[in-house]
């Protein structure tokens, strides 16, 4: 993973080790781009009790991701390699996992939002997630137990291992200007791993396609009939209203 540098960025007064991390993985093909003011939020909130977010974007180049970290001053970098996907399972973006101060995994892969800009679309709001994560900041509330946390998120299979490796060819491929090998190994990585939006989804614009287009609405649509597949946790959601 790269680190991408932007503007504003204030030297910190003590070292990131020993404070719990939210990382929070997004991209700049999906709309979860428009979330990262709202992390910023919640990183300035909460940073005073030894809390930092740290967001990874799941792009090619750190140009593609420059424009919509202006104003961020929270750590943000970007894996062109896709190296955080295959060594955390993540098969979606955004995806949020809790790193406690000893940089221990207390809550696995899950789905979450730092904003509500599209929760009518997604039909999940960011507020009992952002909820939980003050909790777990500020009282030390984990909600799902070490059991629960160990056994929430399965292993990559083989195939989705191999769509990795023939997505990281892939980008080398498009890197060196070398068009034909770029299309052969990504659409070979969509084949073995057809349910990753990290590998379908994101193969589409280094193809010259558009990720919100006609042809990812029909795709994703397909995804949610299935139970909407991915290695990790559902998303938080709220108490049901009283009736």
């Amino acid at each position: 993973m790269r680190y991408i540098p932007h503007r504003c960025r204030p030297s910190p007064r003590r070292s990131r080790l020993g404070r719990k991390k939210l990382l929070v993985t997004f991209s700049s093909w999906c709309g979860c781009r428009y979330d990262l003011p709202g992390w910023q939020a919640l990183h300035d909130e909460l940073h005073r009790f030894g809390f930092t977010v740290v967001a990874v974007a799941i792009d090619d180049s750190a140009d593609d991701v420059r424009p919509f970290v202006e104003g961020i001053t929270m750590p943000v970098l970007y894996d062109p390699n896709h190296v955080l996907t295959e060594l955390y399972a993540i098969s979606n973006v955004p995806t949020v996992v809790w790193i406690d101060e000893e940089d221990r995994i207390v809550r696995p892969n899950g789905a979450a939002f730092g904003t509500d800009t599209f929760a009518d679309f997604t039909g999940v709001e960011s507020a009992p997630h952002l909820d939980e994560v003050r909790r777990w900041v500020r009282e030390g509330v984990v909600p799902v137990t070490e059991d629960e946390a160990r056994h929430a998120v399965g292993d990559l299979s083989s195939d989705e291992v191999l769509a990795r490796l023939h997505f990281r060819v892939a980008a080398e491929a498009r890197r060196r200007g070398n068009q034909e090998a770029t299309r052969r190994h990504l659409a070979r990585a969509s084949e073995l791993a057809p349910e990753d939006l990290t590998i379908w989804r994101a193969a589409m614009p280094l193809v010259g396609k558009d990720p919100f287009g006609d042809a990812f609405f029909v795709k994703y649509e397909e995804w949610r009939q299935k139970g909407s597949p991915f290695h990790g946790l559902p998303a938080v959601r709220g108490p049901e209203p009283a009736t």
